[in-house]
């Protein structure tokens, strides 16, 4: 949820009024869950159905909502958001919100499948420019959780075509130091109490020279997947096309970011165990995921220099186990569409070593 508010527009300003109604109107958030779980004769269930959807989108057993109650709201003036200029008013706004919610008749029902959070910066508090601290001055567990910016940025103003040597390799190393300091600030936020769930609201590893590359794609995967395990909810990834962002070229072809994505999408699911939870200092990082009977070991390089080898430690009980293995290799850490793609069957025993390739990615599956 935006906090425009006033004349403007983003940066500059382009004149124009964004004024926005639940800034000056809170009960707008009531006639929001209204139009999510009301009924179709209920005046926003009626606006609902009038939409095409009878039966209300939010039920005690179907459909989940993250309510992020401001986005960048720091920006203040310059992402219209003029809360945003007082980082504790920004706070207990949000807790205001929070308060309202509950007097809703349909609130007791759907809570469990609302998620509410505040809008922070970054995740590391030193990076957030007071934001993180002051936002929650207050809070007695109003909202759940926190949305955090997810990037992993830097700075890099040549042609990254052109061979740089320890330039590139620098930068990526800068990016694996930042992942490691966030991932370990994470685990420190979800180690106190009352910890707050971490919602990545945009997530990505470029700059406006140096973009979709397979280092940024893979360093990126690997930090949002070891995120997961320090209460982080599925982030978002900016953007799918266009600008520093794009995650797949003009006509459709993917880089390492979206074919990644995919890949996790669709065969890493179920439980997140706990089997990969100290690998942030490791050369790869490990994450473990199981399905009722099926399991998958996502492995990612975290050495661009050299390849890894990692000891596997099965599950206390797993027999030998027939895998598949896929492995993505790359041919350099700054290509865009250069890489390959390989699968192999293969037997898994516990203590058997892996090889992971520089730059590269491996996911390994089977079924108990």
């Amino acid at each position: 949820v935006g906090m425009k508010d006033g004349n403007g527009g983003f940066g500059q300003g382009d004149g124009k009024n964004y004024t926005v109604d639940y800034v000056h109107q809170p009960e707008t958030f009531l006639h929001l869950l209204e139009y999510l779980a009301g009924p179709p004769d209920s005046p926003y269930g009626a606006k609902r159905a009038s939409e095409g959807f009878k039966d209300p989108l939010l039920t005690p057993h179907r459909g989940r909502l993250l309510l992020e109650l401001g986005n960048e709201s720091w920006g203040a003036v310059a992402h219209n958001a003029p809360l945003g200029r007082n980082y504790r008013k920004y706070g207990e706004w949000c807790r205001s919100i929070a308060r309202l919610l509950e007097t809703s008749p349909y609130w007791s029902d759907i809570r469990h499948r609302v998620t509410l959070l505040y809008s922070g910066r970054n995740v590391r508090n030193r990076d957030s420019y007071g934001l993180n601290e002051a936002l929650l001055e207050g809070d007695r567990g109003e909202l759940p959780g926190v949305a955090y910016s997810g990037y992993l940025g830097g700075n890099m103003d040549y042609d990254p075509h052109t061979r740089y040597g320890q330039d590139v390799e620098s930068y990526f190393d800068e990016r694996h130091r930042q992942m490691k300091a966030n991932l370990a600030d994470m685990r420190q936020k979800w180690q106190q109490p009352g910890a707050k769930q971490i919602y990545l609201y945009e997530s990505q590893v470029s700059t406006p020279a140096f973009f979709g590359t397979a280092g940024q794609g893979i360093i990126l995967l690997d930090y949002l997947m070891a995120s997961l395990r320090y209460g982080s909810i599925y982030p978002s990834v900016f953007s799918m096309g266009g600008g520093e962002w794009r995650i797949i070229l003009d006509d459709g072809r993917p880089f390492v970011h979206y074919l990644l994505m995919q890949k996790i999408d669709r065969e890493c699911r179920g439980e997140l165990m706990e089997q990969g939870a100290d690998s942030e200092g490791a050369p790869v990082g490990c994450s473990v995921f199981r399905d009722g009977k099926n399991w998958s070991i996502l492995l990612f390089s975290r050495d661009f220099r050299a390849e890894s080898r990692v000891k596997l430690q099965l599950p206390q009980g797993l027999l030998p186990q027939k895998a598949t293995e896929w492995t993505l290799t790359t041919a350099r850490s700054d290509t865009r569409l250069d890489y390959s793609e390989k699968t192999r069957n293969i037997r898994l025993k516990d203590g058997c070593e892996v090889s992971v390739p520089p730059h590269g990615v491996k996911l390994i599956r089977f079924e108990e």
